[in-house]
């Protein structure tokens, strides 16, 4: 017995020629740094103007992160939450949002280059 089941996802398939890896490149780069913008640098920045804990801030921040990645299961929101976590703890430390985002831009790619050839 599993503990989330669910029926297996469709496959996903490599993009072909240079075109197609280029834009699944520009996609997960953009995503990342679209996603980093808002839940980093965006709601923690926010946050800090009505709640002084960074342990709150980080908590709703990675709450929000996982709740948006509801499509993708139990298992991506359980992804999401960690990934957030490390993200948000990452910001909350060094304020930088170049970074992140390149970081998670970069998981993005390794994500769909995973789902494809494992």
């Amino acid at each position: 017995m599993t503990l989330f089941p669910a029926p297996l996802p469709p496959r996903i398939e490599a993009p072909n020629g240079y075109a197609g890896w280029i834009v699944l490149v520009i996609s997960c780069m953009g995503t990342g740094y679209l996603e980093e913008s808002f839940f980093r640098f965006y709601i923690l920045r926010k946050l800090k103007n009505w709640v002084s804990s960074h342990g709150v801030r980080i908590a709703f921040s990675v709450v929000l992160f996982a709740v948006c990645h509801a499509y993708e299961g139990p298992w991506g929101m359980l992804n999401a939450a960690v990934a957030g976590f490390l993200f948000a703890t990452l910001y909350e430390r060094y304020k930088s949002l170049n970074g992140l985002a390149l970081a998670h831009g970069t998981y993005n790619i390794f994500v769909y280059i995973a789902a494809a050839y494992l």
